[in-house]
């Protein structure tokens, strides 16, 4: 039971307590002269409706035990309207374009609740992006999906403060007019170091890339340069590598210094190819 001057914290607490009803808003006016109160309800979300604030709902309906001083006065009725229909469910298609800096590409129509996993492959369709990490969340508006950028594809690296993706409204409704935003969570880092060659027009071209740190896998990428400027990258084959330690060469020649009855002195210089470690032995 709710009482005719109810509180709008019991009017919530009353309605958020039946089974159907998920989470609402309640204002309340009054009293007028009369002892009247209105109450004004906005349902935020209800079990089963998605996005939760989307949908019309059913209006409330009253049952009095309304009473006045006067028998035949009939003014504790209870009466209940609709202000304002809620909306649609949404549904229809987004696209999604990414620049890479030097062409831009875009996946097919989307369907408004794609699945993470069916985006990060339309995203990895796209000959502008390589290797994606995608992750999806529900709000109450909606999904949300984050997409990490997160390694090199056969063709593309993408590396670097990355342009923002660009959505694009095919032909989405309902929620009350649907929008598109994109928003970047945590700018992209491209690779601590470039070198920057001088070519001295000898072919096959090589280069020595040192100071590198053991475990660490690298990702090597080539641009040739000319009077106009950077041409189109080439990643390398494999696609990277990782400095390990190898077992050491073979030792230089071993020469016989001096022997006794006993033993035998034999003498060898540095090695020359130790593996990427400091020998620590022999045997």
């Amino acid at each position: 039971a709710i009482p005719f001057n109810s509180s709008i914290d019991l009017m919530k607490e009353r309605l958020e307590e039946l089974p159907n009803i998920g989470r609402v808003r309640v204002e309340r006016t009054g009293p007028s002269q009369e002892s009247e109160y209105n109450w004004a309800v906005t349902f935020e979300s209800n079990p089963g409706y998605f996005p939760p604030s989307t949908r019309d709902v059913d209006l409330l309906e009253g049952v009095s035990s309304l009473e006045t001083s006067v028998p035949t006065d009939n003014s504790g009725a209870i009466s209940i309207s609709s202000t304002r229909e809620g909306d649609d469910r949404l549904f229809g298609t987004f696209e999604l374009s990414y620049n890479d800096g030097s062409a831009v590409a875009t996946t097919r129509p989307l369907e408004s609740f794609i699945s993470a996993e069916d985006l990060k492959a339309e995203l990895q369709r796209l000959p502008t992006v390589g290797q994606v990490a995608v992750t999806r969340s529900q709000s109450l508006v909606g999904y949300e999906w984050t997409v990490e950028f997160e390694s090199c594809s056969d063709t593309i690296c993408n590396e670097g403060d990355l342009l923002l993706l660009e959505a694009t409204d095919i032909d989405l409704q309902g929620c009350g007019g649907p929008a598109l935003d994109v928003a970047e969570l945590i700018p992209g880092s491209g690779a601590e170091s470039y070198d920057e060659v001088v070519f001295d027009g000898q072919y096959p071209a090589h280069h020595i890339i040192e100071n590198l740190v053991m475990g660490n896998s690298y990702f090597v990428q080539v641009k040739l340069r000319n009077s106009q400027g950077y041409g189109l990258r080439r990643l390398s084959t494999p696609l990277h590598a990782t400095p390990q330690i190898n077992p050491p060469g073979p030792p230089p020649p071993v020469v016989l210094v001096d022997s006794t009855s006993t033993s035998i002195t034999v003498r060898w210089r540095k090695p020359t190819v130790n593996g990427g470690g400091e020998v620590s032995g022999y045997e």
